[in-house]
């Protein structure tokens, strides 16, 4: 894999390499390891390769927020398993933006649902609930089938949610303005039309500040 990458750097006419950013598989130490050789031996590993290999800033973010889900709790799953419902049927999903609708929310965005590999997807599911709140709690009184779903109907684990209390809603936006952090972060530090990697301590050093307000 070395060899690979320095011949196309070669072709690419790229001599001066200072830092390369890739994700945690033990495969790329390995490379890292073998292409810094590979440098010092051109002599242009500067700095004798101290800052040669980076981690990707947006791998490690999806590692630790794949990691805070796990402990969530059951709010989120109430979310989930409403959301579920009604994107399951195009009259509910009718109905929902009707109940939006009556109440005066702009629901020109439907519900999305998550997908378990990708938690910013997470992030973007209860983003658009919190957003709809009234309507969805409106849509809750409405159909009794929801709250027959959620109080009744077990799971793939044999867990009944239960129906949504105030205290479910408290903890889904405070679970979403965690997650929009690491949303915004991610999406600043991916950039590939622009430099990065100077801006990744600032950054850091801004989620601890937003992290300290949550506590």
């Amino acid at each position: 894999m070395a060899n690979e990458i320095s011949k196309c750097l070669r072709d690419w006419g790229i001599d001066k390499i200072f830092t390369i950013i890739v994700d945690n598989a033990s495969s790329n130490d390995v490379t890292v390891k073998e292409l810094a050789k590979i440098f010092t031996k051109g002599g242009t590993n500067f700095m004798n390769g101290e800052h040669l290999h980076v981690r990707c800033m947006a791998h490690i973010i999806n590692l630790i927020v794949q990691d805070s889900l796990k402990v969530t709790g059951v709010s989120i799953e109430k979310v989930k398993r409403a959301v579920k419902y009604i994107r399951q049927s195009f009259v509910r999903c009718k109905r929902f933006q009707e109940c939006c609708e009556d109440i005066d929310i702009n629901c020109k965005k439907s519900l999305c649902l998550d997908v378990s590999t990708r938690w910013n997807s997470t992030y973007l599911m209860l983003n658009r609930t919190v957003e709809c709140e009234n309507g969805l709690m409106s849509y809750v009184y409405r159909d009794i089938g929801l709250s027959h779903y959620l109080q009744v109907v077990e799971d793939e684990e044999g867990t009944v949610v239960g129906a949504f209390s105030s205290d479910d809603w408290d903890h889904v936006k405070k679970i979403t303005n965690f997650l929009q952090i690491f949303y915004d972060l991610t999406k600043e530090v991916s950039g590939s039309l622009y430099v990065t990697l100077n801006s990744h301590f600032l950054k850091i050093c801004e989620v601890s500040y937003y992290l300290k307000q949550l506590i």
